[in-house]
């Protein structure tokens, strides 16, 4: 062993030198001595221990240590680092974020003067990636203190929470912007009550309709506002909607009072009761007099247009966004001898385009309307002579103002038959264009063979014509087979007909079409294939494309995996927290039963039986609710109250040998390996017996025929990333193995599933298992059953290690007689629960104590105002009305500070978990507990020191 800076004790090969990650090879490569933390080997304990705890961990984190403040981190603070890293490991702190050190400095000084330091959502400017950028992080600073209590640097964990503020800035913003813009867009709104035939305007419908009031509004003063020509049809289409149930849409005229006749349009929505009978109607209302004035305008407009387009010496024609004619001028008519008829672009290609042109020209007018570009074409048209001539066809998109989209398609053909002829001619005499012909095939040949992707021509009656070299690549099959076989033969059974209907449709439609289906390989097995399917002009043959989704596949299969796990860790956290309130409730009456017999017992004593009535109507009360469930509900909602001690769980275990023995009868031996030392553990010692109780109950019901458990004790490592949150540790495993029958995979996956039971009716609750899962997850630790059928089952307990002092068995033995009575000190009794209150009042006047009765903790709080100085308070954790038994406890000592407290629960609540977390004077009494045990506890800390 060395020393280091500090004085404390090193090591020459720290545990965190065999850590994997990239940080942690980096600390091993690294020449340390030009950092200021030294070299590895002269690390101090606390230091070395640092480290190893952020380089375990997932979640960002780094250390500053020394009067230098060098820096470490782990794999994860890495990326937050960004281009900073590798450099800052071993660095200066304040050389490392040199940016933000005015920043950092005085939160590092109160980190050192141990002071806590945390920070949510914090604001820097950093400059990590070689620019400024704005981020915000949530942290926290501690000290890390030398062997002498030293702050010798700080430890910091954080998360970067950039992305979440900037979204949430986002969604501020964009509620700003649409509140603008419903207020922008000057709607009014309407509510009508159809109970009372009463109605409410807002505002705005106020002014669009020119009414002084927009409340009560009665049928009467809503029908006077519309237009007298228009109020019976505004009624029908109001009435129509109520028995229909559709929405409520219309367009109208209103007459304000001022004589003026606007347009509005009205659109609401029917709400209905639980018979469906119409109680309200509630929509809005916005004034469109100026969108008529323009649709008024527009007719007029388009009017003009026609007159325009029929004097025009060439064919003018538009269509909609999805190709159906909407206009032909008057050439069309003079052209081909017929009179213009709402069509399609592809039925008049088919009944006038020249049969050549006609596939051509539909193919590449869905191509310019697939691309939103213009469409440009040369066919030929009949004649009402029935000759053909060409046409220059041309084409642009218009694109909505508001959306964008293509909503019309304006075209015109134009007549360049006579060019056509010319240039047809001159073709013959283009000897060039061979050459460039070749060369484009030349180039789609290449394209060919190099894509990754499978390229096959296919015609529709089954047959391939041709594949590229990536089939073979994909599925191993050579090309002489691929074109000997029919497409259907390499598809999955169950894909077949799925993708052969795909292909009749788009032979039908003439569009393209994309599917997913599964093609078998040359080594039996099937992949995934997305293909993309595009008919060729023809009507005979189509292009496939097909690229292989396996890997894709099988992430989508991990992804699903993994989300499996979460909901079954969902499920068994949601059942833990069910049970936990469950037990509370009956823990409170079971110490009804209790007091009540125990008060029984004495009154016989004394001779006092006139009194029993009242005590045994208490306990019939009681045991009519309570439950034997209520321990092992409890358990396994890990919310049962521990007094978690130091144990040598290998003496536990000896210690209740027999107990087990007698327990699972002669026909099972039961085998304790004493083994080794293990290290202590703390936990809850007579919990553990209960657990091995059961476990060893379920053993015996495993071997009908008899058998062997063993129980063996070892000292091993909790499993890292065995939860979430978890990280490797030091730990005890106590193993319990039978020689039984074993579980299937079905019955283990759902062996910790709260009344989940394999046994008969009437035999098992289900709930042992999950007793002693409940019970270790609460203790720190690990639980975990290896089973196969036929083979026998192995439960496995880890309990984290604790360095506490040496364990010890210190659990009170019973008082071998009542405690004293007392000499008039005052005792203050809180308590919800009535039955509880009166019985614990009752034992303690009984012992001549001066006792303050209060029903819960606002009570109580105004009942230390003017009672005497009190020796005791007793009183439930779980009160109501706000104020609960610590935060009572608290405020009685604020006045009285060496009050004495004893608390008194059936549920572990957050307040009050065990012994440790008690301050000094402060004790806790597991409910339900004996009268016996009350009156000692109270004896002992009345008269304590």
């Amino acid at each position: 062993m060395n020393t280091a800076m500090d004085g404390g004790p090193l090591y020459s090969n720290p545990a965190f030198m065999a850590f994997g990650g990239e940080v942690a090879s980096l600390i091993r490569a690294r020449d340390w001595s030009t950092s200021p933390l030294g070299e590895p080997g002269t690390w101090p304990q606390p230091l070395v221990q640092a480290v190893n705890l952020i380089l375990s961990s997932r979640l960002p984190m780094f250390l500053a240590w020394g009067p230098e403040l060098g820096f470490l981190y782990n794999d994860a603070y890495a990326v937050i680092l960004a281009e900073k890293h590798p450099a800052a490991l071993g660095g200066r702190f304040q050389e490392i974020w040199p940016e933000i050190w005015p920043d950092l400095l005085p939160l590092v000084q109160s980190a050192l003067r141990g002071e806590p330091v945390y920070h949510e959502n914090q604001h820097f400017v950093m400059n990590r990636k070689g620019f400024d950028e704005e981020t915000w992080f949530t942290f926290s600073y501690s000290a890390v203190v030398d062997d002498g209590g030293t702050a010798q640097g700080i430890f910091c964990a954080v998360v970067e929470t950039t992305q979440t503020v900037l979204a949430e800035r986002a969604l501020r913003d964009s509620e700003a912007r649409l509140s603008l813009a419903v207020e922008g867009a000057r709607i009014g709104t309407w509510d009508w009550d159809l109970r009372t035939m009463r109605g409410d305007w807002s505002p705005r419908t106020m002014e669009i309709l020119g009414a002084s009031h927009g409340t009560g509004i009665t049928p009467e003063q809503r029908s006077a506002t519309i237009h007298p020509d228009d109020r019976g049809r505004v009624w029908r289409e109001y009435a129509a909607a109520l028995k229909d149930g559709s929405d409520l849409v219309s367009e109208y005229r209103i007459v304000r009072p001022s004589g003026e006749v606007r347009w509005i349009a009205s659109r609401g929505a029917v709400e209905r009761d639980a018979c469906g009978t119409p109680v309200r109607t509630a929509g809005i209302v916005v004034d469109v007099t100026e969108s008529k004035a323009a649709e008024a305008a527009l007719r007029e407009s388009e009017e003009r247009f026609r007159l325009m387009a029929d004097a025009a010496p060439l064919i003018m024609w538009i269509t909609d966004g999805e190709g159906r004619t909407e206009f032909f001028n008057r050439q069309w008519t003079i052209y081909t001898g017929d009179e213009y008829q709402a069509s399609t672009a592809h039925r008049i290609a088919g009944d006038y385009v020249h049969p050549d042109d006609a596939a051509e020209t539909t193919t590449a007018f869905d191509a310019a309307r697939s691309a939103e570009t213009t469409f440009l074409i040369e066919h030929r048209i009949r004649s009402r002579s029935g000759a053909y001539r060409w046409f220059l066809v041309r084409a642009e998109p218009y694109h909505d103002p508001h959306t964008g989209a293509v909503t019309r398609w304006f075209g015109a053909s134009v007549d360049i038959h006579d060019r056509k002829l010319a240039e047809a001619r001159l073709r013959a005499l283009n000897e060039t264009l061979e050459v460039q012909v070749a060369a484009r095939s030349a180039e789609r040949e290449r394209l060919w063979n190099l894509s990754q992707d499978m390229l096959a021509r296919a015609d529709f009656t089954g047959m391939m014509s041709a594949v590229s070299p990536a089939w073979g690549q994909v599925l191993g099959w050579s090309e002489a087979e691929l074109l000997s076989r029919g497409y259907a033969s390499f598809m999955h059974p169950e894909d077949a007909d799925p993708t052969l209907q795909a292909i009749t449709r788009m032979q039908e439609t003439g569009r393209p079409t994309r599917f997913r289906n599964r093609i078998s390989a040359s080594d039996g097995t099937f992949k995934p294939i997305e293909w993309t399917v595009t008919p060729e002009p023809d009507g005979i043959n189509f292009i496939a494309i097909g690229r292989d989704l396996s890997e894709t596949q099988a992430r989508e299969d991990e992804l699903e995996a993994t989300q499996d796990a979460l909901r079954q860790a969902q499920k068994m956290e949601a059942v833990g927290q069910l049970t936990g309130g469950l037990a509370h409730d009956f823990n409170n009456l079971l110490m009804g039963v209790s007091g009540a017999l125990s008060l029984i017992t004495r009154r016989v004593e004394q001779g006092r039986v006139d009194e029993l009535g009242k005590y045994l109507e208490m306990a019939e009360a009681g045991i009519s609710r309570a439950a034997s469930l209520t321990h092992r509900l409890l358990a396994f909602s890990r919310r049962q109250t521990l007094d978690p001690r130091p144990v040598d769980l290998r003496q536990v275990i000896q210690g209740i040998g027999d107990f087990l023995q007698r327990s699972v009868g002669p026909s099972v031996a039961v085998e304790i390996d004493g083994g080794d030392e293990v290290w202590p553990t703390l936990l809850d010692a007579n919990q553990f017996e209960n657990a091995l109780l059961n476990l060893c109950i379920n053993a015996r019901d495993a071997m009908p025929e008899g058998g062997t458990v063993r129980i063996a004790t070892e000292n091993c490592r909790l499993e890292e990333g065995f939860a979430e949150g978890e990280e490797a540790a030091d730990c005890v495993l106590v193993s319990v193995t039978d020689t039984g029958s074993g579980m299937d995979a079905q019955t283990l996956e759902r062996a910790f599933d709260p009344f989940y039971t394999t046994k008969p009716t009437g035999e098992g609750t289900g709930l042992g298992l999950s007793m002693v899962y409940g019970f270790v997850r609460q203790s720190g630790g690990q639980v975990r059953i290896r089973s196969a059928v036929g083979q026998g089952t192995t439960v496995e307990l880890r309990f984290p290690r604790t360095l506490s002092a040496q364990a010890a068995d210190d659990r009170v033995a019973p008082a071998s007689a009542r405690p004293a009575n007392s000499h008039g000190e005052t005792v203050m009794v809180v308590d919800d629960e009535v039955v509880i209150r009166s019985l614990v009042t009752e034992v303690l006047r009984d012992m001549g104590y001066n006792v303050i009765e209060a029903a819960d903790g606002v009570q109580a709080l105004a009942l230390l105002q003017s009672s005497p100085p009190l020796d005791l308070l007793i009183t439930d954790v779980g009160l109501p009305n706000g104020v609960n038994g610590r935060q009572l406890a608290d405020a009685a000592r604020s006045r009285q500070n060496d009050l004495r407290v004893l608390f008194i629960t059936g549920y572990a609540e957050n307040a009050v978990i065990g012994e440790s977390q008690l301050d000094a004077g402060m004790h806790l009494l597991t409910k339900p507990f004996e009268m016996d045990a009350l009156t000692a506890r109270v004896q002992e800390l009345v008269a304590g020191p």
